[in-house]
């Protein structure tokens, strides 16, 4: 009898090890699944925001040549295209690995070139804003208000991103395009001011209200106008302002596109450690 129930038991002990064996063989497939997803929705979503930074920033690096602000770039382009080749191995956890180094790089570029926007937009402002002021111009008044407004919420949006908790990247880099767009437009309201204090110099133009307000339309009329100064330097200074500050390519040159047709990932350290481990 003893014997009968010391086997029934062995045998009931013998089916538990095996269904729980079994139950964590497939629970431990489903976790590494789940992961695997997981990990390649985070570097899906890293490199979309990527574009995004890189789309705004690329204006300022390429239309003004300062070369700390391009070897920061074209650091921060390589690990963007090496996590772009992880992500098409299915490296989905070094790839995001990658977009975080990317990201970190990105963030020095944009406080670098957010320090020069400001303080050039602050400069221009300054230089234009006298007369109108002096004079009384009403609208160049108001346009030099506008600018100056501008400008500070620009450097008011650039605190708020460095106030950020440093991990969260992508939220500050998302706060520092809004402080860009901030200090391109005090720019434009800039040369806006000048062309219109200067209107009669300049060839004097009705311009409705509706049209103002229509921006492709704003654009070539300030162009024209600025087209009419007798001062090369001046006028070729005023339209690569206007220009940068309508989000235009001066001369269609993008650095973003030199970096990725005159690049390799092999400059990348990390690149060579990636090439030993498929060996």
């Amino acid at each position: 009898m003893k014997n009968k129930y010391k086997h029934s038991m062995s045998i009931l002990v013998f089916l538990i090890l095996l269904v729980t064996v079994y139950t964590e063989g497939i629970y431990g497939q489903r976790t590494k699944s789940s992961q695997s997803a997981g990990e390649q929705r985070k570097a899906e979503k890293g490199l979309k925001d990527n574009e995004r930074f890189f789309y705004y920033i690329n204006f300022s690096v390429s239309n003004v040549n300062v070369e700390q602000e391009r070897t920061l770039c074209r650091k921060a382009i390589l690990y963007d295209m090496f996590a772009k080749f992880l992500y098409m191995k299915f490296r989905f956890k070094d790839s995001y690995i990658n977009i975080r180094k990317s990201q970190e790089l990105l963030i020095s570029l944009y406080k670098m070139v957010l320090d020069r926007e400001i303080e050039e937009g602050k400069k221009f402002l300054d230089a234009v804003s006298p007369g109108p002021i002096m004079k009384n111009d009403y609208l160049s008044k108001h346009y030099c208000n506008l600018g100056y407004r501008n400008n500070e919420q620009a450097r008011i949006y650039t605190v708020m991103a460095d106030s950020y908790r440093t991990s969260l990247y992508s939220m500050r880099l998302y706060k520092y395009i809004q402080a860009l767009k901030k200090a391109k437009q005090a720019k434009r309201y800039a040369v806006l001011a000048y062309v219109t204090f200067n209107d009669e110099k300049l060839g004097k133009t009705i311009v409705e209200k509706e049209k103002i307000e229509n921006e492709p339309y704003i654009y070539s009329y300030i162009k024209t106008k600025l087209q009419n100064i007798n001062d090369e330097k001046e006028k070729n200074y005023l339209l690569k302002v206007l220009d940068d500050s309508y989000y235009r390519l001066i001369d269609n040159y993008s650095y973003y596109d030199n970096v990725w047709s005159n690049s390799s990932l092999k400059e990348l350290p990390e690149y060579a450690e990636y090439e030993k481990e498929e060996e």
